[in-house]
């Protein structure tokens, strides 16, 4: 379960977990929601991370001293996918 905020929670289904250099990863989405994904990496006391829904996307980044922020990622200021170089 992921409790973010007041009336904003996720139930995270963990489908991957993987080791890294200074942590460990975790992949996989919401519980319920078709075409969600969500991946964080963990170390220490830091957890970075996105969470991918239909209708929004999430980044959870670190603040200062072990708080974090969950903020709402504005889809629509990112760049237009284009045809593959070829």
């Amino acid at each position: 379960m992921l409790n973010v905020a007041e009336g904003l929670e996720f139930d995270f289904v963990v489908e991957r977990t993987q080791r890294t250099l200074s942590g460990h990863s975790l992949s996989g989405r919401l519980a319920g929601v078709a075409g969600s994904a969500v991946t964080f990496a963990v170390g220490a006391e830091v957890v970075m991370g996105t969470v991918w829904t239909p209708k929004a996307a999430y980044e959870v980044m670190p603040v200062k001293d072990g708080v974090h922020v969950f903020r709402e990622v504005d889809t629509s200021a990112e760049p237009r996918l284009c045809e593959p170089i070829r």
